[in-house]
């Protein structure tokens, strides 16, 4: 299966549950294209051409990349490989989870070198111009322990100290900023030694835990891990898509997609009666959109789940 990015392996046992504070109507697209495909033709303004990708784009050449951001002519690459080399070379450069180029001509950043130790599965801008967040399944960054997720330099690929969150037991899948947060989900279920299963938020400069954000997820599926593999956050911090490895959040049930509303953002939630969607193979990747002042919940099955 092809999976977030294009890229991500497939994944078993999967949940989907949609967090709504207030009032939210979900309208499910249906027919879509391929998850993954981009369609030739005009896509925001830019010409998606199905002949003449462009060639300047580095090729990694073991494993999968998992997340991709991009900072001004800046990009930046996670995931899990050991190798990869130019578009305009043979030479093979030995690097592992995170390396960065220049868009425009793929001209690799030597002083971005980050050392870690493990899977980088999100790397995100974080709005400065100079740095980024990268996380993942890492427990060591440059020698220095570093659990799950850092602030990094793009010119020095050194780790940004000020920015110094507790630890998390577990690996950090997706990453979203939003009205001054950080939201972390992924597979863990204690960050500083606090329970906080597989979702929290930590300040964006110091790292620190926000104490006031938590969803409690449980009973994974299939014997597997609790876990969140992606998640999403609307625009204005209100509201939470997740998928991964649960059957409840908050003490209720959710299959497939579910929803649970509350007054204040912080909530409590207070679950909403039966899934909005139920489906036997589980769904993925699903990402919250607004378009023209609708409100989308845009999701793919799982075929893999049998």
């Amino acid at each position: 299966m092809v999976g977030r990015a294009g890229t991500r392996p497939h994944r078993r046992a999967i949940t989907v549950a949609c967090l709504v504070a207030g009032l939210l109507t979900l309208l499910m697209a249906a027919g879509a294209a391929p998850a993954g495909a981009v369609q030739p033709g005009s896509h925001e303004g830019q010409l998606v051409s199905a002949t003449s990708p462009v060639s300047w784009t580095p090729h990694v050449l073991d494993g999968y990349v998992e997340s991709i951001t991009e900072v001004g002519n800046t990009v930046v690459l996670g995931g899990n490989f050991t190798q990869f080399r130019p578009s305009n070379s043979q030479t093979v450069i030995n690097r592992s989870h995170v390396f960065s180029f220049q868009k425009g001509s793929g001209t690799i950043n030597a002083g971005f070198d980050p050392i870690v130790n493990g899977e980088v599965t999100s790397v995100l801008s974080t709005g400065d111009g100079q740095t980024v967040w990268i996380a993942g399944g890492f427990s060591q960054l440059n020698g220095q322990t570093v659990r799950s997720i850092a602030k990094v330099n793009l010119a020095t690929g050194e780790r940004v100290t000020q920015f110094n969150p507790p630890a998390f037991n577990g690996r950090i899948h997706d990453m979203a900023l939003r009205n001054g947060k950080l939201y972390l989900s992924g597979r863990f279920t204690t960050v500083g030694g606090q329970a906080h299963t597989s979702f929290a938020a930590v300040n964006p400069v110091t790292g620190a835990l926000d104490p006031n954000v938590k969803a409690t997820f449980s009973a994974p599926r299939s014997g597997g891990s609790l876990s969140i593999l992606a998640s999403d956050i609307s625009p204005d911090g209100s509201k939470l898509v997740a998928i991964g490895n649960f059957t409840t959040v908050n003490g209720g049930n959710v299959l497939s997609i579910g929803a649970a509303a509350a007054s204040d953002p912080l909530g409590p939630y207070t679950e909403t009666p039966g899934p909005l969607v139920e489906h036997p193979l589980g769904v993925i990747d699903a990402t919250y959109v607004e378009d023209g002042g609708a409100r989308y919940l845009i999701y793919k099955i799982d075929g893999n789940s049998q």
